[in-house]
């Protein structure tokens, strides 16, 4: 019969069963396990060049951090040791004589506009 001639020659329902097949498939896995390793490696390359430009970013901005964070710490004590001198609050405190003379003058014409103002409100509202 038909079926017993397919089976004598290694077919069954439609497909080859011999060894050919198996040494097929096993090449076909031997690829697929490739093409896993190689986009794995792919991944990982991809992961470690993403983490080293991470590191790379991070350093400077550390290094900057450290430094800046000691030069506060420096200045801040150098400008309290010059403030706290005997005498130096007070001479730093000391108004300029050009800011004295601007700051009289505004005082003068604060009060000519409010005497303005004080002949405007009596034009306005006679008594």
């Amino acid at each position: 019969s038909r079926a017993a001639a397919a089976a004598a020659a290694g077919w069954r329902d439609g497909r080859r069963v011999n060894g050919a097949r198996e040494v097929m498939r096993g090449v076909d896995h031997r690829e697929e396990e490739e093409g896993n390793v190689n986009i794995l490696r792919e991944l990982i390359e991809v992961y470690y060049r993403i983490v080293r430009r991470n590191i790379q970013d991070m350093v400077p901005k550390a290094i900057m951090c450290f430094l800046v964070l000691k030069i506060r710490e420096n200045l801040q004590n150098e400008l309290i040791s010059k403030v706290y001198r005997p005498g130096e609050a007070e001479r730093l405190m000391e108004e300029s004589a050009e800011l004295a003379e601007r700051r009289k003058q505004l005082h003068d014409v604060v009060e000519c506009l409010e005497a303005a103002g004080r002949i405007v409100d009596e034009v306005v509202t006679p008594r």
